[in-house]
């Protein structure tokens, strides 16, 4: 008898474990969706409103222009198995509601305009099986404030030709400290 119960034991574990096999998983080689976002996961804290990623006035290793300029790279990631199944126009915009909501978690001041140059266009290109594109935001390092312990910029992502903007990561602040 304990020789059945056991035979049937295994037998309903392997099937347990085996019926999972032919779940269709979120990405396939060609093509559910994918997902536009900017780069920042894993910089997001629990209770912060946003995801963040912070730059150091002092990081020589960035700075340039004899350390007048700090350049933010933002990066724009397309999510999928191959990358961009065809060239994706990804538009991003500078939100300062983005700082101003997460300055009720953390005391951060919103950037001065004056303070940073953006690239000519805020249209980028993902270009086809590629996964990402680089918007870079100069800071103009003198015209900061010594007694500002940290500024930010929020940055979002507005439109994107193919896939879906992310939920968590379609908007973020880059803060410098």
């Amino acid at each position: 008898m304990n020789k059945y119960i056991i035979s049937l034991a295994v037998a309903l574990t392997a099937s347990m474990l085996t019926s999972c096999l032919d779940d269709q998983p979120l990405f396939t080689d060609n093509g559910d969706y994918g997902i536009v976002e900017l780069d920042l996961s894993g910089n997001r804290a629990v209770t912060a409103p946003y995801a963040s990623m912070s730059f150091s006035r002092t990081d020589s290793s960035i700075l340039s222009e004899q350390y007048k300029t700090l350049p933010i790279d933002a990066v724009i990631n397309y999510t999928g198995v191959n990358g961009a199944p065809n060239d994706v126009t990804v538009t991003v915009e500078i939100d300062d509601a983005i700082v101003t909501k997460y300055n009720s978690f953390s005391k951060v001041i919103a950037l001065p305009a004056a303070a940073y140059k953006l690239p000519a266009s805020n249209t980028l290109l993902i270009p086809k099986g590629k996964k990402t594109a680089v918007y870079t935001i100069n800071v103009n390092l003198p015209t900061l404030e010594k007694s500002v312990a940290t500024y930010g910029i929020g940055l979002k992502i507005t439109s994107a030709s193919d896939g879906r903007i992310s939920g968590n990561f379609g908007a973020g602040i880059y803060l410098i400290k």
